[in-house]
């Protein structure tokens, strides 16, 4: 059971992260998926919204979701 609950946790950060690394714009995400990818130092917090915390991530994500 919590498997099943931490795997479809880890698809939705996942889907989650795409979709900000996809995007040439802040995005705004779910308040704990944001907080989740910031702890992760994924992301940089911009009030509501959340950014690539640099573009290396990007060309990164970007390119390995091809």
């Amino acid at each position: 059971m919590l498997e099943s609950i931490a795997i479809s946790y880890i698809a939705i950060l996942a889907a989650a992260c795409d979709r900000v690394f996809q995007s040439s714009t802040a995005v705004d995400l779910e308040q704990s998926l944001a907080f989740k990818l910031h702890s992760m130092g994924l992301v940089k917090l911009a009030g509501n919204q959340v950014l690539p915390s640099c573009g290396l991530y990007r060309q990164y994500f970007t390119n390995r979701s091809d």
